[in-house]
């Protein structure tokens, strides 16, 4: 089973958690909230995943299990 991440805030230092997740057996980035929506879609572009600038609509994914801030 996989554990699946959200990243709260696409700035810099979101790039870091993307790496660091990639690098742990069995977890995988879901998604990524910034309270800029443009933000977050390139940033979810680059890492394949979903970008939200609703933090709730985030939250409330059943495959998130674990959040990075």
């Amino acid at each position: 089973m996989s554990i699946g991440f959200g990243v709260v805030g696409t700035g810099m230092i979101a790039g870091f958690h993307a790496r660091a997740l990639g690098a742990i057996p069995d977890a995988r980035l879901v998604g990524a909230f910034d309270a800029v929506p443009e933000r977050a879609e390139k940033f979810a572009q680059e890492q394949g995943c979903t970008a939200y600038s609703d933090l709730d609509a985030m939250l409330a994914n059943k495959d998130i299990h674990v959040v990075t801030i």
